[in-house]
């Protein structure tokens, strides 16, 4: 059995007083959307990998929030054991520049748009604990 690792973000922004998530549409795997993620390279941390992959697939440069870190393992395959670690990042206001090698096609979603055009049940999961972090942390903010 092989071991992946691969770390990204569920990359956010602000707009109109609402959430908008970033999702991407694969370009190997076409029916697949879900979030900028990729392998960890040697001697990088977590944190490195989701900054570098982030800005390989979508372009942007991300402020990792803290105090939010999801995962999720699961078979890719008969021999292959994966696990996805995502951090949450602020988007602000830059524009999306695909790596069109890597990535199809690319939407901003509101929260339910997001959880319906998600592909897995896992990635679901992750951007549903995101998103109660940012309103929960959101309201703090504003409370």
């Amino acid at each position: 059995m092989r071991y992946e690792k691969s770390c990204g973000a569920i990359i956010y922004r602000e707009i109109n007083n609402g959430l908008e998530y970033l999702l991407l549409r694969s370009a190997r795997e076409d029916r697949f959307w879900g979030f900028a993620k990729g392998h960890m390279e040697d001697g990088e941390t977590e944190e490195d990998t989701c900054i570098r992959e982030v800005f390989e697939e979508a372009g942007i440069k991300i402020q990792i929030e803290d105090g939010f870190k999801v995962g999720d393992r699961y078979k890719a395959s008969e021999d292959i054991d994966k696990e996805v670690i995502l951090f949450l990042g602020n988007a602000k206001e830059q524009p999306v520049s695909i790596q069109e090698e890597e990535i199809m096609e690319y939407r901003w979603c509101n929260y339910d748009d997001a959880m319906e055009l998600l592909t897995f049940e896992g990635s679901r999961r992750m951007l549903a604990k995101a998103n109660k972090f940012l309103v929960h942390e959101k309201g703090k903010r504003e409370g």
